[in-house]
């Protein structure tokens, strides 16, 4: 019998550790960017091939002959998937001006018939204390000249997140620099 082509292993820092020192062929990882340096020193120590995912503001670019409605419910789709909680979820969309009140239009439509909750199509926030981390971004977006089109501060519940859809927010805001994790864009 072979190899294994593929093992997942999931658990907390003492996992990683023990990962990083058993013999693995390559390891992916997905985490913060602190754990992450750590298991990037442990992989070096052995030369073993590392795979890194501490988080990030990860952008979706809307040209000027895209599809629109298709680009709005890859962008939709994206942000609010896993109620945003995707190490790779759209948390930033940089849309062409050909096209840009096309595309706020359908985005906006699309994200205002959307709803979370209990029984919805967007489910709850796992970890308490990021709706503190997106009630700051949206916050501080709107502090510094963003407008919530859909959603906003009132968006951010005990356990939910509505949709939120903000416009004109500035690059040196907190929602634009940080990872939000949540269902905002």
């Amino acid at each position: 019998m072979g190899r294994p082509v593929l093992k997942v292993v999931t658990g907390l820092g003492a996992t990683g550790a023990a990962l990083c020192h058993a013999g693995a062929d390559k390891i992916a990882f997905t985490g913060s960017t602190a754990t992450g340096k750590k298991v990037m020193a442990a992989c070096a120590e052995s030369l073993t091939p590392v795979v890194i995912e501490a988080g990030g503001k990860d952008s979706l670019i809307v040209d000027a002959d895209t599809d629109v409605p298709a680009a709005a419910d890859a962008a939709l789709w994206g942000a609010c998937s896993n109620a945003g909680q995707t190490c790779i979820g759209v948390e930033r969309v940089y849309v062409h001006e050909q096209v840009y009140d096309e595309f706020v239009d359908a985005l906006t439509a699309k994200a205002a018939g959307l709803y979370a909750g209990s029984g919805a199509e967007i489910g709850p926030i796992t970890m308490p204390s990021q709706l503190d981390v997106i009630r700051r971004h949206v916050r501080d977006a709107l502090d510094e000249g963003g407008r919530a089109l859909v959603g906003g501060l009132d968006a951010v519940g005990e356990r939910h997140v509505q949709p939120t859809i903000l416009v004109d927010v500035p690059e040196n805001s907190l929602a634009v620099r940080e990872e939000t994790f949540g269902p905002t864009g």
